[in-house]
């Protein structure tokens, strides 16, 4: 889609706005923030059919998150925030996103951590090195194009609080109950994403003799990896005959089945992560159809 810019022009209608850390002029961040958006994110964001990537300093000098700003958070089609250098502004902004529930992309400088728990979210890891940054931009190509194409994961920690608490009061008993199921399977997940931490990082969690040390002996104690996959299972089927008992009863509820249908993937995620095999639940979900 594009509109007119003038005779025989046209400029992209998508809008990308970048949240990172600017930093003072010659800072390390600045020069940074600099390099990833002319040499990485702007490069892509034009080539996909958006408008010049919009920067905070480059409508505001003094710092301050202003309304302009806080209306690009909210309106711009795509944000893009890169999450190094752990900056307060930059997770400021992000949570304002967070809670429009619209399409966003995480980024971080290779050897940074995220400096808060956004585990369903993804972040491309950047570096300024010619094989590094070629990466990088493959790899925001894909999850524009993703995003682009309709497949778009919003999900996220205010968001989904958000969502939980609309569903609460909606003073519906079906929707309330989405709501327990959401949140239990949430839970669920969290000591998947324990569990699995302890396997993948194993260092992390041991003393120097080898043997696991109190963090990591409590974390692989907190369920046992047999009960949650029974829990997961049992969590799923319990999810598919409510997506089937909606669509059959209450063809109109189309939040709720959307995030249902979320849920069950992300249960299918854990599963496979624990190396279960999930066709028999695919086949479970047929046979309910």
């Amino acid at each position: 889609m594009a509109r007119k810019g003038g005779i025989g022009t046209s400029t992209p209608e998508k809008t990308c706005f970048v949240i990172c850390p600017i930093g003072d002029e010659g800072s390390p961040e600045r020069k940074w923030s600099d390099d990833v958006l002319d040499c990485i994110i702007t490069p892509v964001v034009e080539k996909m059919g958006y408008q010049k990537p919009i920067r905070a300093d480059q409508i505001n000098e003094s710092g301050i998150i202003t309304r302009q700003i806080v209306d690009l958070l909210i309106d711009s089609d795509l944000v893009i925030a890169d999450l190094s250098f752990r900056n307060p502004n930059v997770c400021y902004e992000l949570a304002v996103r967070h809670v429009a529930k619209k399409p966003f992309i995480h980024m971080i400088k290779n050897g940074h951590k995220i400096p808060f728990d956004t585990a369903s979210n993804r972040a491309i890891t950047v570096d300024i090195d010619i094989r590094s940054a070629n990466k990088a931009m493959e790899e925001l190509e894909r999850h524009i194009s993703s995003i682009d194409s309709g497949n778009i994961e919003t999900d996220n920690p205010i968001g989904t609080a958000l969502t939980l608490r609309d569903l609460r009061s909606s003073g519906d008993p079906s929707q309330m109950i989405s709501a327990d199921l959401m949140e239990s399977v949430q839970n669920i997940a969290a000591e998947v994403k324990a569990l699995r931490n302890v396997r993948s990082y194993p260092i992390a969690y041991q003393d120097p003799s080898g043997n696991l040390n109190p963090v990591g002996a409590t974390l692989l104690s907190r369920v046992p990896t047999e009960q949650i996959q029974n829990e997961l299972i049992n969590r799923y089927k319990a999810l598919s005959h409510k997506i089937q008992t909606i669509k059959a009863h209450k063809p109109l509820q189309k939040e709720t089945l959307a995030e249902l249908e979320t849920e069950l993937k992300t249960i299918e995620y854990a599963l496979e992560g624990s190396g279960i095999p999930i066709r028999s639940l695919h086949e479970f979900r047929a046979d309910l159809d």
